[in-house]
């Protein structure tokens, strides 16, 4: 498992140390409790070999259950955390994230690379002579792109004994970097444990005497406690700043953690966790008792379900957590473990389900408002939060339905969830006949760069104007600037609409596939464009589709 010859020939290749010198440095290195482990548990690797190892050592990880709640599932993390300990740091770290997801890996000192079973979990960085292999630096990247978890200690080295007490050594800039270019969230983490005297003792000798002390000073907590605190995630929407320096953002992330450690409000805005998914039978048992739609031709049911008063609704939980999920996934969301609001109780909601995963693939939320009209009045309407009605809606809310609030979880995305969740509203449509009008609010994130926003709302108001608005927005969004309007020639629509593909991809986006979808499927718009309460700005337009159902 570990060889002192083999971290000899990789890092100091040039250095022969004396017989004594050697038998020293294998007992401060434990090379023989090491291998004596490895002969015992040949075959485990990677996590299973960690967990192994603080459970030879004795050692608790001391995570309150509410900490390792804010680990989200799935997707691109950084977690950064100060390096009090060592090996043992990295150890407490891949164990704690194991416990909700097994797709993390931990930038470390390159010595370590040579504890054979652990090495998968490792990307190595050189901190003794200050040189990062570009393959490291690669698989750092991969390992983003592929929406997994990487682990930083970015001071670099274990913690010193300052006039401030025991801190961390300058953060290096690095992971800022890789985070920004994969829009990541950052997940700090507060690991509460020091080493021995004589570890800091030695910092003061040289630079190099702590690192043969790394391996006593693991071994030295046998048969303890180490505590563990995570904080909650900030998005990168909320610790980017592209008029800082990567130098400038570093520090405020470790300000940030300084105030974890002190319980007081970091730097940052953060995000609670999302909460954990509902028990797949459960919602599965509650989807058999709803309304069937219809099957896709993949295997996907459409159901329409509605709480009904019920008391446990463990469906409207699993909703809102995904809603979360996907809202945040472009920047939006409420910040809470489930974006679930008052309306949710009343209305209808549209949910795709896959059978074969037990998942929600996506949902739609919609209420004919004649019916919420009796029972809740204006109010009751979600819209009217958001628009002041005119008075020829009446027409339309006495035979129509209100939409909004859709979404497609993440893992389902570019997979016709929302093609699906269309058709079932016109499965619902054919069997309510009656029903004239569709209509709702449709968001855009913001998220999006002012000057795309600009251009999606210039666009949308040439073409599709409210010449006689059904609703005025409660906040307008401003008027449109001369210079917006004039990239538009205003004459041929597929023109414009090449056009505003084109300048929305020269800023990096795209027509949001909410606004192109229900386009495509209405036959007269009116929009009316807002801005949203969120603190975050959205764009909320309010489109009216006529449905007219054909006689024959």
């Amino acid at each position: 498992m570990f060889s002192l010859d083999n971290v000899l020939d990789d890092l100091w290749p040039q250095a022969r140390p004396a017989p004594w010198q050697k038998k020293l440095l294998k007992k401060l290195f434990y090379e023989e409790e090491f291998q004596q482990f490895a002969d015992r548990h040949r075959h485990l690797k990677g996590l299973d070999t960690v967990e192994q190892v603080l459970e030879y050592l004795n050692i608790r990880c001391a995570i309150p259950a509410h900490d390792l709640e804010q680990i989200p599932e799935y997707g691109p993390l950084v977690i950064i955390a100060n390096h009090p300990t060592g090996t043992l740091d990295g150890l407490a770290l891949l164990y704690a994230v194991s416990r909700v997801r097994r797709d993390v890996k931990v930038v470390t000192n390159r010595m370590l690379t040579h504890l054979e079973p652990l090495s998968s979990l490792f990307i190595p960085v050189d901190n003794i002579h200050g040189r990062t292999a570009k393959a490291a630096l690669q698989q750092m990247d991969q390992q983003l792109q592929a929406g997994g978890v990487l682990i930083f200690f970015p001071a670099g080295e274990v913690s010193r004994l300052t006039r401030h007490g025991i801190r961390d050594k300058k953060w290096h800039s690095g992971f800022i970097k890789l985070a920004a270019k994969y829009r990541a969230p950052l997940l700090p983490a507060w690991i509460n444990a020091r080493n021995s005297a004589l570890f800091y003792a030695s910092t003061l000798i040289s630079d190099n005497l702590p690192l043969l002390l790394l391996m006593q000073q693991m071994f030295r907590r046998r048969n303890s406690s180490l505590p563990v605190r995570i904080g909650q995630q900030i998005p990168w929407s909320s610790w980017f700043d592209a008029q800082s320096s990567a130098r400038e953002l570093t520090g405020r992330c470790y300000q940030h953690l300084e105030q974890l450690r002190k319980g007081l409000p970091g730097r940052f805005k953060t995000e609670s966790a999302i909460a954990r998914p509902e028990d797949r039978a459960l919602l599965k048992r509650e989807l058999h008792k709803a309304e069937c739609l219809g099957r896709t031709a993949d295997g996907k049911v459409i159901y329409l379900w509605q709480r009904n008063g019920q008391e446990d609704a463990p469906l409207l939980r699993e909703l809102g957590r995904l809603r979360e999920i996907a809202f945040r996934a472009v920047g939006e969301g409420s910040g809470k473990r489930r974006d679930i609001d008052g309306y949710d109780d009343d209305y209808l909601h549209l949910i795709l389900w896959d059978e074969e995963d037990l998942e929600i693939v996506g949902a739609y939320r919609f209420m004919p408002t004649a019916i919420q009209l009796a029972k809740r009045g204006l109010e009751g309407i979600y819209s009217y939060s958001l628009f002041h009605y005119d008075g020829r809606m009446d027409d339309v809310l006495q035979h129509g339905i209100e939409l909004g609030r859709s979404f497609i979880q993440p893992r389902y995305w570019g997979r016709r969830g929302l093609d699906y969740l269309w058709s079932g509203i016109g499965a619902y449509l054919a069997r309510y006949p009656h029903y004239r009008y569709l209509f709702g609010p449709v968001s855009i994130s913001g998220g999006l760069p002012p000057a795309a926003r600009d251009l999606l709302v210039a666009f949308y108001r040439m073409w599709f104007p409210a010449t006689h608005p059904l609703a005025e927005s409660r906040r307008p969004y401003p008027a449109s600037l001369p210079d917006v309007l004039a990239q538009f020639g205003g004459e041929d629509y597929n023109d414009d609409l090449a056009r505003l593909k084109s300048l929305l991809g020269n800023l990096g986006c795209a027509i949001p596939r909410c606004i192109s979808s229900t386009r495509k499927c209405a036959s007269r718009a009116a929009c009316s464009l807002s801005i949203s309460a969120a603190t975050r700005i959205s764009i909320t337009a309010w489109m009216v589709w006529c449905w007219w159902i054909s006689p024959t």
